[in-house]
Formats: structure tokens, sequence, C-alpha cells
């Protein structure tokens, strides 16, 4: 069994431990910094992060973080005015990767993952890629993709915490929602964005994700509303955000209800259910 350093792992903390504020997760040691998303511990490793939705160009379906370092932001308006760099938090998130050590994830009250308060000790996360690119304001940003780690790797679940997984399995079934429609040659993919369907209540609202053209080859090209393409998961194999890029930039766009996709609906559902037409 591979050994880790004493400062990384669980520390005693069970799945689903909330904490009030961060002042409290401090003190306990869980995560140092008290405004800082990304600890170090001095190390040259990140142990924690904190997803508490301070920048745009962030998602999370729970199983799979886009978490956005640090740096760079106007403190007053929270966009990005300059590039990140490979310093601090964001050179010790990519340590981690190289290392393959695990990282604690929290989860605060701020983002619709999270708790109704406080913040949430929601387990350990692997750094499995990382990239430099343009963020929603232009300025370059670094991103990670920390993916959960299996219960079978991460034995510490609490009863809350076994309440919040089974709470994840309809959550990712209602936020990971695709319908497919058949319009002459062409197959399209739709995917409910979160944010937009609730604002349409009960009837969803959809982006367009991406398209067979008559080869039946992707068209990535005509994916819409900034959902990205080709970020693979084991749910999702075409990959995406959890919301489209139009509600990360909080501007506003409506997109398409049930009933105005274009062509029959063949089949609908979270990916497992459709991955059969395609």
């Amino acid at each position: 069994m591979t050994e880790f350093p004493a400062n990384t792992g669980h520390l005693g903390f069970l799945e689903g431990t909330k904490f009030s504020n961060r002042q409290e997760m401090s003190t306990k040691r869980i995560h140092g910094p008290i405004q800082a998303g990304i600890w170090n511990d001095s190390s040259e490793y990140a142990v924690s992060i904190v997803v508490s939705g301070g920048y745009l160009d962030d998602s999370d379906d729970m199983d799979t973080i886009l978490y956005t370092g640090q740096g760079g932001r106007d403190p007053a308006s929270g966009r990005q005015i300059k590039d990140q760099e490979l310093t601090r938090g964001n050179k010790g998130l990519y340590n981690s990767m190289k290392l393959k050590y695990p990282v604690r994830v929290i989860r605060g009250f701020q983002v619709e993952m999270g708790p109704e308060k406080g913040y949430r000790y929601d387990g350990l996360y692997l750094v499995t890629s990382s990239r430099i690119e343009a963020s929603i304001d232009g300025p370059m940003i670094w991103r990670f993709v920390l993916d959960k780690i299996t219960d079978t790797l991460n034995p510490s679940i609490s009863p809350e915490s076994k309440q919040i997984e089974n709470e994840r399995g309809s959550i990712r079934l209602n936020r990971s929602l695709y319908i497919v429609t058949k319009r002459m040659y062409k197959v399209n993919i739709w995917k409910s964005c979160p944010k937009c369907s609730k604002s349409n209540g009960k009837e969803m609202e959809f982006k367009l994700f991406a398209q067979l053209d008559e080869d039946l080859d992707w068209n990535y090209a005509s994916s819409d509303f900034g959902f990205a393409v080709k970020r693979e998961t084991a749910t999702n194999p075409l990959g995406g955000q959890s919301l489209c890029k139009v509600c990360r930039s909080n501007k506003k766009l409506s997109g398409l209800t049930r009933s105005q996709l274009h062509g029959e609906i063949i089949a609908s559902g979270n990916w497992s259910d459709i991955e059969e037409f395609l």
C-alpha cells in the first residue's frame, strides 16, 4: 500500500464532517489559510483545497472538479485581470499531480454542490491533469482537474457521507441529463445546464452539446454555449462543463426547452441511458 506524507489524507476526519467557518477549519488543521483556496502546508505539494465559487471558470459535478488556480484576480470586482503563474498553491497542485498525492476537498455554502451553511469535508481527490488556458475574462489561468478517489481507496465514510453520496446519485442524474434527437442524417445531443434549467422550472432547458455530421463523425465545432468537449470522465465520455459558459460568465442568453428541440427524440436520460444510440 502506498504511503503518503503525514499532512495528506483524511487526518482523522470523516467525509461529510461540517465546519461552521474557515476559522474552525484552520484551527482543526484540515485547511489552514483563512482566505486562500489552496493549502500547501509548507510543503511543495498541495494538501487541501476549498471549493467556494471564487472563480467564474470553475465547474463541479461532485465526482470531477475543474478547479481554477490562484492569482491574477481583481479583489474588488472578482474578475481576472492578470495571467496566473505556476507558483504557490498552483505549483502545489501541479506537484500533487506529478506525485499522485491525494488532496482534501472542502466545499463551502457558496457553491451549488456545497452545504446549506458553513463548510463540508467531501473526501480525497487526485489531481489528474492540468493546463493553462484563457479565462472567461481573457488573462491566462491554470486549471486543474481533480477526480474523486473511490470508496475502495477511501474507506473512511461516515453515515452522513453515505447520505450525501445517495443524494449525489440523483443530483448527477438530473444535472447530466441528455436528450438525443435525430433529424435527417444528423444526430444532436442536447445537455441540460443546471443553472439554466432552474430558471425554467420543471421544464428543462437545454444547450447544444455536440452533434454527429453526415459521416457520423463528431462535429465539435458545432458545440454551443461553452460546454467543453473531450474532457472525458468515466460517467461522461464526451466530457463537459457542469454549467454552460453563458451561465459561468453571468450573461443571460436563453437556451432551448425540451419542446423546442429539433428532430425526433430517440433517447433521453444520463449518459449510460443514451450511449447505445450513438
